[in-house]
């Protein structure tokens, strides 16, 4: 009975923060309550208090969970011990394809970046994103640096500054693409962009 009772309560959290990213997208965090989300699911108000405190906090929850569909690329591609330059280029194509296929991920991108003003509470997204870009940046320096020192890749760039293009390019691809998926001629064409990139300025040899 405990174990139904937690996987009730994980369907209904999982079900508040769906709601409220709906709603949240449509009518913008500031304008959105409470009862717009539980009455979205057919929820009490007090029921939605139950599982957060705070509407700040079901949009916290929209984040981490974005967060760990992208963690889970980072896991199977630069943060193996493995990793290489190639695990990099894996990275950027699988999150741009995840973009360019998947509409719910695309829409919480757009939702986190361009239609929610970080409030005093929700400064702590900005902290979170701040780490975790740093946390990727040293990634990759670091792979380059060993891809370096094995004399598997040869740059004109510290490798400082080849990670900054890599995460500069790679986000800014995700952010026009999510203000206009429009923006390319054709839903592959980040692919093409991506290999240009990196034959260019890795000096990649073609396989």
């Amino acid at each position: 009975m405990a174990r139904k009772t937690k996987e009730g309560a994980l369907k209904t959290k999982k079900k508040i923060i769906d709601s409220a990213k709906n709603i949240f997208y449509e009518k913008g965090f500031r304008d959105t309550t409470i009862d717009d989300i539980a009455k979205a699911i057919g929820l009490s108000r007090g029921a939605v208090y139950w599982h957060f405190k705070s509407k700040e906090e079901i949009f916290i929850s929209i984040y981490d969970e974005f967060m760990s569909r992208l963690d889970s690329i980072v896991g199977e591609t630069i943060g193996k011990k493995d990793a290489t330059i190639v695990s990099i280029y894996e990275y950027m194509q699988k999150t741009i394809y995840m973009l360019v296929s998947d509409y719910s991920y695309r829409t919480t991108l757009d939702l986190l970046l361009f239609r929610t003003e970080l409030t005093q509470k929700l400064q702590v997204l900005k902290q979170r994103d701040d780490l975790w870009v740093e946390d990727i940046l040293n990634t990759i320096v670091h792979i380059v640096d060993t891809q370096i020192k094995k004399g598997d890749l040869k740059i004109n760039l510290t490798s400082k500054e080849l990670a900054v293009s890599i995460i500069s390019m790679h986000r800014g691809l995700a952010f026009v693409y999510t203000m206009n998926n429009k923006v390319l001629p054709q839903e592959n064409s980040y692919k093409t962009i991506i290999d240009i990139f990196f034959k260019n300025l890795c000096k990649l040899e073609d396989s």
